[in-house]
């Protein structure tokens, strides 16, 4: 097929998807995906692609070419990609259609991922007057593609910036989006340090950017950039280097700039802004005319923050008809998300760490609270909750004055949002002084206490599961003094709170359970109400995640909710009798919501581990297992394989040999070279042979195959599986290496590790090894064997009797000849096996039988012998 031939085809079939938008037409897909393997797909997309002016097609070939590429780039000849690299820049400056060049940007990201392309930058620069947009589009995607490793290319970033320094800075005034694409550049120049090469330049940009902000018409792109880059600059050097560096910035410019974005704030920016203009005032505390500034000016810097972290109308609606999202969006606000309220917290624990400006900001803060007129109350209710810390240790003379005319009022109203705010701040400033009471009649005996407390009972009938978690977050540290009949009340409102099952709540409950054994009884309730909100939250994730157009941030909030819900299932599985729940919540995951999996199948394991501890389900557990394993592709499946090994603890009974045996060979040919995964591998693999559920000589010249092709952590999982197959299966294991002339290649691996520094377990199954050899029949030098144990038996001793000290000195050594840590499970069975026992029968029957090889010890090793065994 020529080209013209492909063309036409291609535009055809374009066109039907387009007039068929509406409808997925499984034909027009297979007719494509035809067309697109083609040898020379990639240059006719790319020839298609200049020559279209068509929107919808042009936007699909853009999305096509990027998928290839993505996909294929490894698969392409050097021609293919030399073609690719030489064309795209080309490509995109002569589109307009800004989705075909997001597309084609995605590549160039791709492709300079790999190696920097010295001659296609240098094209950019020669074509830079003919191409002045498109080309600043592409730089600043390439700068912020190597903002977090400036000095690897070939090129340095900052040499490049500097050669076209004074380029830049004539694009700036051209039009706003180059201002945009340049201050872009700017920031990523500047993201991680200040490099000495670019130091000379920063005075210029700096005056640059102060009169861009001086300008009567400012995009908000051009302020957030313009303010980013300020803060990089001051992030870059140590306040006194800053101050010194810039000492007209800061007298001239820093409090026109602080007011300047006081009056950005006002106008209700969107998050991005207010992130970098409250991370500068950040910055400015520390600067002492900035600081003063700031005190002087606090009404007004107040008056511009505190209108931004009331709730806004989005808030509200949360609050009232979504409470699990309200707070998930508590706890996400703890991690730092980039908008006004996380940096405001910032900025008032800093601006707060000194003295004079707590009391500023509190008597500030008190008069707001005051004035009937003011609409930032709420705002000041958050402030009073990021400096709690600061008022209880700076400032405490203001706690009454707090507490009486800012947390009473609040706690005392009938208006939901204020009873929040109440809430939240009688937990930050009286729930860890709760902790001084040593009983509830020195807690009752404070009138205060007893009032706020008495209160807070009141409240927790009150229908808001929001404010129930602040209630028992705040008691959580007075349960083991509260009186029974308050207990009741708050354990029956947690059982309530279960659907959100945050840590303060688990963390009550379970204190509950410590201090009043009573409730234990009840502990099913709670696993059952655990369990079934986990399998409700599988289906609405298996639900969300099928819609044409899924609400990606929906779906990971629910996964969030399903990890913490699984994880305080596991806290009270041991208080609980009847497990028939938890065992239909695995099964339901196993069976209708298996594309979890790959997101939880470390909580689902430690539920079948634990359910397998606490009840005897191995039987209908290694039912439900298997037929998952065997019913599903390897990738999928091959999470959940320690399963079987933790069910080999147990019961073997319905455990299909045959089956298993080509699930692992599988596995092993199929995930040799993956850390995680072998690990799961090689740790069931060695329950199989423990308990003999699989014959060592059906597996091992696999495993013998595989080594050489492994690195040195992948071969020890698999050299020490090969060890565990001797010590449980010895004379099968043995018969094997004998049939395949290899013991040659054992005895190297065991020389191997005596010029390791091994780890406790691996040294023990080391022991272990070597004294099943020593006492197994086989054509092995019984003499050698011993002379290789006796070092491997002394640094177990080591171990054993001055673990402390070993510690100390082998972190001391370098480590260059450690051997691999494994990550793999212990195995229970060998960390129970007393090796000193198996040693003394050894040593015993060695001795009875007046064993030659006795006589090949030294004096100083037969005394070291007799002295751990107590001969």
């Amino acid at each position: 097929m020529d080209y013209n031939e492909w063309r036409q085809t291609i535009i055809q079939i374009l066109q039907n998807c387009f007039s068929q938008l509406n409808q997925r037409n499984e034909q027009n897909e297979i007719n494509l995906n035809k067309y697109l393997n083609e040898p020379s797909t990639i240059k006719w997309i790319i020839q298609l692609l200049n020559e279209m002016n068509n929107e919808f097609i042009e936007t699909q070939l853009s999305i096509i070419l990027r998928r290839k590429i993505s996909k294929e780039w490894n698969c392409f000849n050097e021609e293919q990609q030399m073609f690719i690299i030489e064309t795209i820049f080309p490509l995109i400056c002569i589109k307009d259609n800004l989705i075909v060049k997001n597309q084609l940007i995605e590549v160039v990201k791709l492709l300079y991922s790999k190696q920097y392309y010295q001659h296609q930058i240098n094209w950019l620069f020669q074509n830079k007057n003919k191409y002045e947009v498109s080309i600043l589009f592409i730089l600043k995607s390439l700068f912020k593609l190597y903002q977090f490793t400036p000095q690897t290319n070939t090129y340095s970033l900052f040499n490049l910036f500097i050669e076209f320094n004074n380029d830049f800075i004539n694009s700036l005034y051209v039009n706003s989006m180059t201002q945009q694409y340049i201050l872009s550049i700017l920031c990523s120049v500047t993201y991680l340090q200040i490099n000495t090469s670019i130091e000379p330049l920063l005075k210029q940009w700096l005056m640059n950017i102060l009169n861009i902000l001086n300008s009567p018409i400012i995009t908000i792109k051009t302020l957030y950039y313009c303010f980013r880059f300020i803060n990089h600059i001051m992030g870059g050097y140590e306040y006194y280097q800053f101050q010194k560096e810039f000492p007209d910035f800061i007298i001239n410019q820093m409090n026109s700039l602080i007011q300047f974005g006081c009056s950005i704030l006002q106008k209700n920016s969107s998050n991005r802004i207010c992130f970098e203009i409250l991370y500068f005032f950040t910055k400015a505390v520390k600067i002492d005319c900035s600081y003063n500034f700031m005190l002087n000016n606090c009404s007004f810097l107040l008056s511009s923050i505190l209108p931004l972290l009331c709730f806004n109308d989005e808030d509200l609606t949360i609050f009232k008809s979504d409470e699990i999202l309200f707070l998930q969006r508590e706890d996400d606000r703890k991690y730092g998300a980039v908008d006004a309220y996380s940096s405001s917290n910032k900025f008032f624990t800093q601006f707060c760490s000194y003295n004079k400006s707590v009391q500023i900001v509190v008597s500030e803060l008190l008069k707001f609270i005051n004035d009937k007129s003011f609409k930032g109350k709420e705002g000041c209710c958050v402030v009073f909750h990021f400096i709690n810390g600061s008022i209880q240790n700076k400032y405490k003379e203001s706690l009454e004055i707090i507490s009486n005319n800012v947390i009473k009022p609040l706690l005392f109203s009938n208006n939901p949002i204020q009873l929040y705010y109440g809430v939240l701040l009688f937990e930050d400033y009286y729930s860890k002084q709760l902790i001084r009471y040593s009983n509830k009649e020195e807690l009752f005996k404070n009138n205060e206490c007893k009032l706020f407390l008495t209160r807070l009972f009141e409240l927790i009938h009150f229908p808001s599961l929001i404010i129930s978690q602040h209630i028992i977050s705040a008691l959580q540290f007075i349960i083991k003094i509260l009186p029974l009949n308050d207990i009741e009340i708050l354990y029956n409102r947690i059982i309530q709170l279960l659907q959100y099952p945050s840590y303060q709540v688990i963390n009550s409950l379970l204190s509950i359970y410590l201090h009043y054994p009573q409730f234990k009884s009840s502990s099913s309730i709670v696993v059952n109400k655990l369990s079934l909100f986990s399998l409700e939250l599988c289906s609405l994730h298996q639900g969300f995640l099928m819609e044409p157009n899924p609400n990606l941030d929906l779906i990971s909030d629910i996964l969030t909710l399903l990890y913490s819900t699984l994880e305080a299932l596991e806290k009270f599985l041991i208080y609980c009798t009847d497990l028939s729940s938890v065992l239909s919540l695995i099964e339901s995951i196993l069976t209708k919501y298996m594309s979890l999996l790959s997101d939880i199948s470390e909580q689902i394991l430690s539920l079948i581990k634990l359910t397998l501890k606490l009840t005897n389900q191995s039987h209908h557990l290694s039912l439900i297992i298997q037929k998952f394993l065997f019913e599903n592709p390897l990738d999928l499946s091959i999470l959940l394989l320690p399963s079987i090994g933790f069910i080999c603890q147990y019961s073997t009974t319905n455990l299909d040999s045959h089956l298993l045996l080509r699930y692992i060979q599988n596995s092993l040919q199929g995930y040799y070279n993956d850390d995680f995964l072998l690990t799961s591998i090689t740790f069931t693999l060695k329950q199989l042979f423990i308990s003999s559920v699989i014959h060592s000589s059906q597996i091992l010249p696999t495993i013998l195959a595989l080594i050489p092709q492994c690195d040195d952590y992948l071969a020890h999982c698999l050299k020490t599986t090969i060890f565990v197959s001797i010590i449980f299966q010895p004379q099968n294991t043995l018969d094997l290496f004998d049939s395949l002339n290899s013991f040659q290649v054992l005895i190297n691996m065991l020389k191997h590790y005596s010029t390791l520094k091994n780890d406790f377990y691996t040294t023990k199954i080391l022991v272990l090894t070597l004294i099943t050899l020593i006492d197994t029949p086989s054509p092995l030098d019984q003499a050698s064997l011993l002379q290789l144990l006796i070092p491997f038996l002394q640094s177990l001793y080591f171990y054993r009797n001055t673990y402390s000290q070993a510690v100390i000195s082998i972190s001391e050594e370098d480590d260059d000849n450690e051997s691999p840590q494994c990550e793999e499970e212990p195995l229970p069975m060998l960390i129970d096996l007393n090796d000193n026992v198996i040693l003394s029968q050894l040593i015993q029957k060695l001795l009875s039988n007046d064993a030659p090889i006795l006589q090949t010890l030294t004096s100083e090793q037969m005394i070291f012998l007799k002295r751990i065994l107590h001969l």
